[in-house]
């Protein structure tokens, strides 16, 4: 059997020496070619796991293991993880095709292979016929197709999409969803959100979080079936 994509064990971070903790002992493990999703409240914690299993962050406790092979670090992992954070803004002056093809060569591509990888990315995101405008002329909606595009160059074995869906409108969603949901079996994709409904039909796994702490992880089956309704009747004279 192949190791998890993602374990992570006992993570503690907080941003101030006296602070609340953002996560707080958070263990959990995402499976390797599974879209996973990562659902909890605004504030659970989820951006800032992201960014300390990339090292954008630095933790004060804990482990994280990528792809059975340790911790993030930039040169070992060049070109093999994939990551939207949450607020990513792109420059308004470039097109979208020469902001993919820079990112495709910081990944470690050569040129042919990027501007391959651009092409399928901006295919991808139903964005092929606006490769060549300006960033600045685009809608939000656009830009953050974009943005997605970026995290899937070169097909990466790990993405790690923020609340990839912010700001989309109904139909975009659902037509990221539907590629999300397509990546399945090919890579390991974790997908944030803060509603568990939109993912439900795209992800293989769930983990639940909340203060920075895992409240449970599975299927969405698995996880929906714990609750439960009990219904009481009280008979004449029992009240």
């Amino acid at each position: 059997m192949s190791s998890p994509a993602l374990v992570l064990e006992g993570l503690r971070k907080r941003y101030t020496r006296r602070g609340p903790w953002v996560l707080d002992g958070l263990t959990c493990r995402f499976p390797r070619g599974a879209v996973s999703g990562l659902v909890g409240p605004n504030g659970a914690g989820k951006t800032t796991l992201f960014s300390a299993v990339v090292d954008f962050l630095k933790l004060q406790d804990g482990r994280v293991d990528i792809l059975g092979e340790g911790p993030f670090e930039a040169f070992r992992f060049k070109g093999r993880i994939g990551v939207l954070p949450q607020d990513a803004q792109l420059d308004p002056r470039l097109t979208p095709h020469a902001f993919l093809r820079g990112m495709g060569q910081l990944q470690g591509l050569s040129r042919v292979e990027s501007e391959a990888a651009v092409r399928r990315a901006l295919a991808s995101v139903n964005l092929t016929e606006r490769g060549k405008d300006r960033v600045g002329a685009l809608s939000h909606g656009m830009r953050r197709r974009i943005s997605v595009a970026s995290a899937l160059l070169g097909q990466p074995e790990l993405v790690l999409l923020d609340e990839p869906t912010a700001g989309l409108d109904p139909r975009e969603a659902a037509s990221l969803r539907a590629l999300l949901k397509g990546l399945g079996g090919k890579t390991s994709v974790v997908v944030s959100s803060h509603n568990l409904a939109e993912l439900e039909q795209i992800c293989d796994h769930v983990v639940l979080i909340e203060a920075g702490r895992c409240l449970g992880e599975g299927t969405v089956e698995e996880l929906t079936a714990r609750g439960g309704v009990e219904t009481w009747s009280l008979g004449p004279g029992e009240l």
